[in-house]
């Protein structure tokens, strides 16, 4: 009776420690390497931190994904995606019974693109407070003047997030081709790492959520998204509203 008891209450801890890991998000559009689409399933920790299980940085280790093709002065609205949607990420957005880490905590996103295969990002686009959502769409502007990317092996679209409940860091890549001017500039912001061990730091920040505030992207940080400032030397970008763990 004792033992029994014993293995019922282990059960429960482990199911209580790893439900976490299998009710994060991830980045539904552009398909990401490792990711949902057309009618393939989520690797393996798709969804978790970098670090869970040794997951690598930067974009999880996965293998080349599907190539999305970006074009400078496009508007790209990116998408998530939750396990128990399941492999059909084309209807959007899932339906209204759906709840479970539907917003997820909220916390600070940012959208940046990488030339090198990942060895630097740049970014393009961030939000705060209440990304990410499967519900709305987190519009993204690839700058005018942005500069091409041909090889789709090194170019990178990334979607990292930096939780407001969790000192955890979470990215997803997908491979792209940017048609933009050969002359063109690079984005000057670099993205914001934390909480990776594998780089020496510690895990100890987590976002702000402003007790989530609104529903979805606010009307500020999408006009704030739509200019385009982030190929402007020495930008500093939003305040992603930092939190350092004491």
């Amino acid at each position: 009776m004792k033992s029994s008891f014993l293995l019922a209450c282990t059960a429960s801890v482990l199911t209580f420690l790893t439900a976490p890991t299998l009710a994060h998000i991830g980045m539904g559009y552009p398909p990401a390497q490792g990711g949902v689409g057309a009618g393939r399933r989520a690797e393996r920790g798709f969804t978790s931190w970098i670090g869970l299980n040794k997951k690598p940085f930067p974009c999880g280790g996965y293998k080349k994904g599907p190539v999305t093709t970006l074009t400078a002065g496009q508007v790209l609205n990116v998408r998530f995606w939750h396990g128990s949607i399941g492999k059909d990420v084309s209807k959007f957005p899932p339906p209204k019974t759906f709840k479970e880490g539907a917003r997820h905590g909220g916390g600070a996103c940012e959208f940046s693109l990488s030339y090198d295969g990942g060895k630097s990002f740049r970014v393009i686009g961030q939000y705060t407070q209440t990304c990410p959502d499967v519900f709305h769409e987190y519009p993204v502007k690839i700058p005018k003047n942005i500069k091409s990317c041909t090889d789709s092996n090194k170019c990178l679209f990334s979607w990292s997030w930096i939780g407001a409940n969790v000192v955890q860091f979470y990215q997803n890549c997908a491979n792209v081709i940017v048609n933009g001017s050969p002359n063109g500039q690079v984005p000057t912001l670099p993205m914001t790492i934390v909480d990776v061990t594998a780089r020496g730091q510690k895990m100890d920040t987590r976002a702000d959520n402003g007790r989530l505030g609104p529903i979805g992207p606010s009307k500020s940080e999408v006009a704030f998204n739509m200019k385009d400032q982030y190929l402007t030397p020495k930008f500093k970008g939003m305040n992603l509203k930092l939190i350092k763990r004491p």
